[in-house]
């Protein structure tokens, strides 16, 4: 799932719908896991907004932002085995938010 998302990310063309149906995966993924509940809030809450017919791209902006901190956090916690991926997505996740505009 990291590949799929690190490749979503990466994709300046992908919309709302596209974002929506990870999210949604990583939110069923997160759900029961040890210390998720800060960043599985923060999912749920970019999945609701992305749900909106217009969505407001500075709620997305902050949301995305939040998501690469707290990312970011957990790859500091992390075994060797997933701190590089998890430090690219955080990587990935702030730029796409630097990007977001263009919603």
């Amino acid at each position: 799932m990291f590949e799929k998302t690190l490749d979503l990310l990466q994709d300046r063309d992908t919309g709302p719908h596209e974002g929506s149906a990870v999210i949604r995966e990583w939110v069923t993924t997160l759900k029961g896991t040890d210390n998720s509940d800060q960043l599985s809030q923060t999912l749920q809450h970019l999945y609701d907004e992305l749900a909106n017919p217009k969505p407001d791209s500075t709620r997305v902006k902050h949301l995305l932002t939040d998501l690469s901190e707290q990312t970011g956090k957990i790859a500091s916690q992390a075994g060797k085995e997933h701190a590089e991926t998890l430090k690219e997505l955080a990587e990935r996740l702030r730029a796409y938010s630097i990007d977001i505009d263009r919603i």
